[in-house]
């Protein structure tokens, strides 16, 4: 039995419930300059958490991110 599921919408992405996760994958060097990767940089940040966390290409780091009040 599978704990996880993907839905695909239609929407902007930045505007999902907070009990949702997004995913993106980014280039090993954490840079985040272009397309939807920037946009994901300017409005989440921490990136400095994400090269801490070493992974090589490939491997899934993750982010924790509680949105409170909005």
């Amino acid at each position: 039995e599978s704990r996880c599921s993907f839905t695909s919408r239609g929407a902007n992405l930045f505007s999902c419930p907070g009990d949702e996760s997004l995913a993106l994958c980014i280039s090993e060097d954490c840079g985040m300059g272009a397309g939807i990767a920037a946009m994901f940089k300017k409005k989440f940040g921490r990136v400095s958490e994400l090269k801490e966390q070493s992974e090589v290409l490939c491997n899934t780091m993750l982010i924790s991110y509680i949105i409170v009040g909005e």
